[in-house]
């Protein structure tokens, strides 16, 4: 098959997919094929595409988009949806997108978004809609398209928020939900089994202090510099584990493009740790008067930054592909081995380099 006909086949299966799963498709791309699938899309796929993306995905998206392709896709919305974008838009852009619409509609796109970003003006919409409001369920059917049941509304939000919750447990170490005023052993044993685990890499953490005792007497300034490193370690790794567990959720992360996460977060955290490093690194000659001690700071910081991020993307990656919960323990696994890795990188660069 051609290039043409690969490009003529990719074109006709896209027609079939509704805007919100093109979205979701889109943000899940690397940006190159990203770029490829966009091409592809018709200025009404691309009007719909362009209302279910991500924002700083949409930006990146309108940014390689010529103004007259953006202009035919604006064609086909509603004045609430013009006004919508007019924070991702040039001004001139806008506002020629706003002369094609209705003198009156053009109107109501002055008025609201003259309001506040955060009021209901700002973000009310001009579409007036009568229906009756008993639409509380919806039909459950098997693979034979056989009527087997119905699903309400208080159903799914009992799920949602039920997952919500246990989300947000689960990254703080608590096995189950559990009741605000349940008794104190109760309490206590659901949060046993992550406290059990954050005490042995706590061991962990000590037993790799106490055997640079030596190098630490030798010099008290590590003692006040080690927790730097590690803290700003810990940081890096629950910023990208956060990312990562975020997009797993919303099924953006898959095999294909891991690998480009692994190294776009650990680029991340290489520049990161090379300015924040050099920060500390000067703040400790200010106060030690010592460059190879600023020198094992900004060495430490890069190298644990650049671990942390493998490590963020890691654990989360792993518990989805062992079908866990990502979020099971994450940031209490994160912690101690951020901890455990800043803490012996630092004193290890130490006693090379300073003894």
């Amino acid at each position: 098959m051609t290039r043409r006909q690969q490009r003529a086949e990719l074109a006709r299966r896209l027609r079939r997919i509704h805007a919100a799963d093109l979205a979701h498709m889109v943000e899940a791309l690397h940006p190159e094929e990203r770029q490829m699938v966009w091409a592809e899309l018709s200025a009404g796929q691309r009007a719909g595409v362009m209302l279910e993306l991500a924002e700083a995905v949409l930006q990146s998206v309108l940014e390689i988009t010529a103004h007259e392709q953006v202009l035919a896709a604006m064609a086909s919305m509603d004045a609430d949806d013009i006004a919508y974008l007019r924070e991702f838009l040039p001004p001139e852009l806008f506002q020629q997108a706003l002369q094609r619409l209705k003198i009156e509609d053009r109107q109501w796109v002055r008025d609201t978004i003259s309001y506040p970003e955060d009021s209901v003006g700002h973000l009310m919409s001009s579409d007036l809609v009568s229906m009756r409001c008993d639409l509380v369920s919806a039909p459950v059917i098997n693979e034979r398209r056989k009527l087997v049941g119905r699903l309400t509304v208080d159903e799914v939000m009992d799920f949602v928020r039920a997952e919500s919750e246990m989300d947000a447990l689960n990254v703080a170490g608590v096995v189950e939900s559990e009741d605000l005023f349940s008794s104190v052993w109760a309490s206590a044993k659901n949060r046993w089994l992550w406290l059990s685990i954050n005490l042995l890499t706590a061991f962990c953490v000590s037993r790799i202090i106490g055997a640079f005792e030596s190098t630490i007497a030798r010099l008290v300034a590590l003692a006040s510099l080690m927790p730097i490193v590690a803290s700003v370690g810990g940081n890096t790794g629950n910023q990208t584990t956060a990312l990562i567990i975020r997009s797993l959720a919303l099924g953006k992360v898959h095999a294909g493009n891991l690998g480009h996460l692994v190294r776009k977060e650990l680029l991340v955290a290489l520049l990161n740790g090379l300015v924040w490093g050099t920060v500390v690194g000067l703040f400790a000659f200010v106060f030690y008067q010592d460059w190879r001690l600023s020198v094992v700071v900004g060495v430490a910081m890069i190298v644990n930054l650049a671990l942390a991020a493998l490590v963020g993307v890691g654990i989360p990656a792993l518990l989805n592909r062992l079908g866990r919960d990502p979020a099971m323990g994450s940031s209490v696994i994160l912690t101690g081995m951020t901890d455990a890795m800043g803490f012996f990188i630092f004193l290890l660069l130490a006693t090379v380099i300073l003894f």
